[in-house]
């Protein structure tokens, strides 16, 4: 860029607006039903936290596609798409490798594991893992320490506590308000009724929400810290009101509508 005598700040912009477009794009293509694909779409685009991490110049719209291709990945069974995006969420934030460990995680919880195939292979967790241990390696070369900042902040729970924790995930849930929604998918979730699917996607979003909230000392206007499970959060939402909108009682579907728009 410097080259081509172009704006860095600028092209960074541009970099994380198309990177958010294509999250966009990649999550409308997620459910069957026309009407309920879209319902993450509009989420994330009335979404004041995405809107500004967009357009920020940082990585954080770029980690969002790379999490959310992993996420359809995981789903479709595409082992080594869900490797290579995860392998690269590692190299482009230091915290990211937690979310291969939620990954992992979905196939060793039985109430989780797809059970059609059994989801991807174990072996396209090791790109993930090479990445993380290289860059480490790398760092230590170079005179750092072997695990940044913010992972050793992460494993040592430095600087956390149960009320920053609280504060900082009630910040999310106000002022991004689209959040608030999950409690469709928490409700049917207890019912037993949201798909393995949304079941995922909750678990995913709410490991590395709570996460995030552990380093609210270091948390970034509009929330930004959260904006990489965004997506998924939303997919999440968008289960449990795929279940609401499809109810026999006109009340519950109202109900559903309702509340939707209200959050937008």
């Amino acid at each position: 860029v410097e080259r081509a005598y172009l704006s860095i700040n600028h092209c960074a912009q541009l970099m994380g607006g198309a990177c958010a477009l294509a999250t966009i794009l990649l999550t409308s293509r997620f459910h069957s039903d026309r009407v309920a694909s879209m319902v993450t779409p509009f989420l994330l685009a009335i979404s004041g936290s995405f809107a500004a991490a967009s357009l920020s110049g940082t990585e954080t719209t770029l980690v969002a596609l790379l999490f959310t291709t992993g996420f359809v990945a995981y789903e479709r069974g595409w082992s080594w798409t869900m490797g290579v995006a995860l392998a690269l969420a590692v190299l482009a934030r230091p915290e990211t490798w937690f979310i291969t460990v939620l990954f992992f995680a979905l196939r060793l919880l039985p109430w989780l594991r797809q059970t059609a195939g059994g989801g991807p292979r174990l072996t396209a967790f090791l790109l993930p893992v090479v990445a993380f241990l290289g860059l480490a390696a790398l760092r230590s070369w170079h005179g750092g320490d072997f695990v940044s900042s913010l992972t050793a902040g992460l494993l040592t729970f430095q600087g956390s506590s149960l009320e920053g924790v609280g504060t900082v995930l009630r910040d999310f849930l106000i002022s991004s308000v689209s959040p608030l929604l999950l409690i469709y998918a928490l409700w049917y979730l207890l019912r037993r009724r949201l798909s393995s699917t949304g079941r995922r996607a909750l678990f995913l979003g709410a490991g590395w929400t709570l996460m995030a909230a552990t380093h609210g000392a270091e948390a970034l206007p509009f929330n930004e810290s959260m904006v990489p499970v965004l997506p998924i959060l939303f997919i999440a939402v968008q289960e449990g009101l795929v279940n609401a909108l499809n109810s026999t009682r006109g009340g519950v579907r109202q109900l559903a509508w309702g509340s939707f728009f209200g959050a937008g």
